[in-house]
Formats: C-alpha cells, sequence, structure tokens
C-alpha cells in the first residue's frame, strides 16, 4: 500500500472525477514511493501522467510535439524525494542505497564528526552489497571497515555543497539527508548519478556510491584497498540495484486536495494539465508553457483525446 485513496481529503474527488484519475493517483503513490517521499504531491501527480502512454495527458503532449519523458524528468526534478538532479540526469537512490546514506550520516552525526566524510559513505555503501558482490569486492582487496572511523574525525567545518546538489529529503522536518555531507561526498553523489544513468539504470545503487567515492577520493584507494578502476571492472553487469522500497502509508500532501478541487466533476488527466495551469505556481506552469501544453491547447484537445476505461 502506498498512497491510501479512502483518505478524507482524497475519497471525495476519486469519486467524483474519472475512474482513471483513481489510476493515476495509485500511481503516484508507488512514484512517492519509489523517490523516498514522505508525501504524495502534485508533481508525483502529473509525473505519472508522463509515464502513462495510454492516459490522454501523455497524448496530448505528443500531439503538441513535446516530449513526455523530458516533462517527466522536469517533474521528477521538482518532485519530494531522495534523489540526485544533475544536468544530465534526475536518479533516485535505490532502497540499498539510501540505507547507506543513512547509515554514514548517522554514523558521523554519532562520532560528533560535523561533516560526512566521502570514505564512510564508500564504507557504508560496500556494506549493503549482495553478499556474492561484496564478497568479490573483499576478495580483490577491499576493507570497508578501514573507511568507517573517517566518522570518528571528530568537529570541524562542513565543506560546502558541490554542484549539482541532491535534491533535499523530506524527512527530518525538511532537513536534508545530505546536509553535513562534505564536498568530496557529494561529488560522488553526482558522479553515482552520471554513471548510473550512463549504464541506463533506474536508480542510483550503492555499487555506483562505491565507485564514485574512489573516484572522488583518490586517496581512498590505498586506505580501501581497491581502487575505482578495479571496483568498476569487478562490479561491471552488477551496479542496477533491483531491491524494492518496503511497502508503506504515503499521506497526500494537503495542497493535493486543493488541487484537485480545481479539476471539475468526471475531469480526467487532461484536466490535471489545466489545474496544472490554474494551480498558479511558477514552476509548474512554467515548465508546462515551456512544452507548449497551454490551456488553449488542452480545451481544443478534449473531444479528440480520452482517458481508458480501468479494467479495459
Amino acid at each position: 500500500m502506498t498512497l491510501d485513496l479512502d483518505h478524507g481529503s482524497l475519497a471525495p474527488h476519486v469519486l467524483r472525477l474519472d475512474p482513471y484519475v483513481g489510476t493515476l493517483l495509485a500511481a503516484a503513490g508507488r512514484r512517492a514511493l519509489r523517490l523516498h517521499a514522505d508525501q504524495v504531491t502534485v508533481e508525483h501527480l502529473l509525473g505519472v501522467c508522463m509515464e502513462d502512454g495510454e492516459c490522454a495527458a501523455y497524448q496530448v503532449v505528443e500531439h503538441a510535439f513535446a516530449d513526455p519523458e523530458t516533462l517527466d524528468q522536469e517533474l521528477l526534478a521538482l518532485s519530494p524525494g531522495i534523489m540526485v538532479v544533475g544536468s544530465a540526469a534526475v536518479l533516485p537512490f535505490s532502497p540499498r542505497a539510501v540505507e547507506a546514506l543513512r547509515a554514514a550520516r548517522d554514523a558521523a552525526l554519532g562520532a560528533g564528526a560535523a561533516a560526512v566524510r566521502v570514505g564512510v559513505v564508500a564504507g557504508c555503501a560496500a556494506r549493503v552489497l549482495p553478499e556474492p558482490t561484496r564478497d568479490d569486492l573483499r576478495a580483490a582487496g577491499l576493507d570497508e571497515g578501514r573507511l568507517a572511523p573517517a566518522a570518528a574525525e571528530g568537529p570541524g567545518t562542513p565543506e560546502q555543497a558541490a554542484d549539482p546538489e541532491p535534491a533535499a529529503d523530506p524527512e527530518q522536518a525538511g532537513r536534508s539527508l545530505f546536509e553535513r555531507f562534505d564536498e568530496p561526498a557529494k561529488r560522488a553523489l553526482a558522479l553515482a548519478n552520471k554513471g548510473a544513468h550512463g549504464r541506463g539504470e533506474h536508480s542510483i545503487g550503492p555499487a555506483q556510491l562505491v565507485i564514485a567515492c574512489l573516484r572522488a577520493a583518490p586517496e581512498l584507494e590505498a586506505l580501501a584497498g581497491l581502487s575505482a578502476a578495479r571496483a568498476r571492472e569487478l562490479l561491471a553487469g552488477r551496479t542496477a540495484d533491483d531491491s524494492e522500497p518496503a511497502p508503506r502509508l504515503i499521506p497526500p500532501h494537503p495542497e493535493l486536495s486543493g488541487f484537485l478541487e480545481r479539476v471539475p466533476g468526471g475531469g480526467g488527466s487532461l484536466d490535471l494539465l489545466a489545474a496544472g495551469h490554474a494551480l498558479g505556481r511558477e514552476e509548474i506552469v512554467g515548465l508546462l508553457l515551456r512544452h507548449r501544453i497551454t490551456e488553449p491547447l488542452l480545451e481544443r484537445a478534449r473531444d479528440a483525446f480520452r482517458d481508458p476505461t480501468p479494467g479495459s
């Protein structure tokens, strides 16, 4: 279970709108889960419209000679979640990678360190790899235990964030998971994003983090007992993380109900795009206009494009 469609702020809208909106809301919940978000938002809902080639919203974007995949990526960059937003790609971290990142943060905080060092990230990422993969790295010389003590280097001045900046983690009252990561650690996150994108992976896994950390701080190679080049060779074909996030109930963002109120009774996915204009949020309106998804276009498209019937 991800999004509760019986939630008091959603149930009335699920009943009064086109049945396919319920299908899209359920998909938005799954998207939020995949992104490790704490709430389901308007961005998650509009994003799944650009993933669903059957819905009218997707088809009208193609009709406007825009690219649903590009629009999807831009909506992803605006969405709450634990991810890296880069110039070439926007990717979430995989469940195992999030486990490693949180472990690195907790280790640093527990040791009283002012920053989460790149070596700690590498060590924690190596520990969550599948056992056969981890064993192969250890046989080649990796000693992640030598990386972990870096968390206890003691207080200091946190480094400034690298560019691109990882998207903010919605947990802990908006405090970023990456707030205490030092510059090499943040650079490693960006490199891991590029590595995962280059291999066509849908998330950034811990194997990509290990390689990226060794690349971001070459001095770690001697400490870890393994070079970045050797790690890349050993992990070839094994960098994708197919683990699934644990099911959980994700509440709707308060804004989502107000957004759905802008959709007329019986409205479907085209009306969701129109509501994106009506919402008045500069980022969403600007995004739609850049892709030529205007209100007049949506009005003209109503007779030409229809959402499918759920289950048909």
